[in-house]
Order: structure tokens, then sequence, then C-alpha cells
């Protein structure tokens, strides 16, 4: 069974911070729990689903005007991420950057939505 630490939050956490995190950044952190891909993106999408129940996280689509959440609750949302992830999973399908979902922090997603700068410094 599977549990989600520290320090698996801890990293999550500091590779949003830098950027917009996907898929692929989170089963990279969690390469040493399996070589198995199909089983790595399973448990990617549970510590995805942790993150977005839990607020740390906005799930999304990427665009150029930045990440557009996802009209849905934190919970629906986290149910779409692990059903995709289960059946692109089952399929066995090569996992890309981007695929299933794009996460972002939301202080960012409501600086967007307020139209500030995210990504400028504080003063």
């Amino acid at each position: 069974m599977f549990v989600i630490n520290d320090e698996i939050l801890e990293g999550v956490m500091e590779v949003v911070e830098d950027d917009y995190l996907d898929m692929t950044d989170i089963m990279s952190l969690l390469r040493e729990q399996t070589d198995d891909v199909p089983s790595l993106l399973r448990i990617a999408a549970i510590v995805a689903e942790h993150v977005v129940i839990t607020g740390r996280v906005v799930p999304g689509d990427l665009t150029d005007e930045g990440l557009i959440p996802w009209p849905t609750s934190p919970r629906d949302s986290a149910a779409r991420i692990v059903a995709e992830a289960n059946s692109q999973a089952d399929e066995e399908r090569e996992v890309y950057p981007g695929d299933i979902a794009w996460f972002d922090l939301p202080r960012r997603v409501a600086a967007r939505a307020a139209g500030d700068d995210p990504a400028a410094p504080r003063a």
C-alpha cells in the first residue's frame, strides 16, 4: 500500500512553486516506488488527488494565458484525474507532459483571475 509522506508532498510543492506541475513531474518524484510505468501513474494519481482535494494545487488546462482552472469542484476534479490516469494505465499508454492535467498554485490562479501578474515579485 502506498502512503503519501511529507517528503513527497514537499517535492510536489517545490516543483509547482517554480513552474506548472503535471503528472510526469509527480511520477518523476515517485520513481523510487516502482519501475512499472502504469503503476507509477496510478500512484501519481493518488498524490494528485490528495493535493487537489486539500486545495494545495488547482488542476486545469494550460493555455498561452496560463492555467485555466477546471470548472469543477476539487473532489470532481480529483475523481477525473484518477479516472483518466487509471484509464491511461489500463491501456499502458505512454505518459507525456500535460497528459491528464496541469496544476498551479491557488494564489497564482487567483492573481491571474484578478488581472495581476502572479509571477511579479511581492513588494
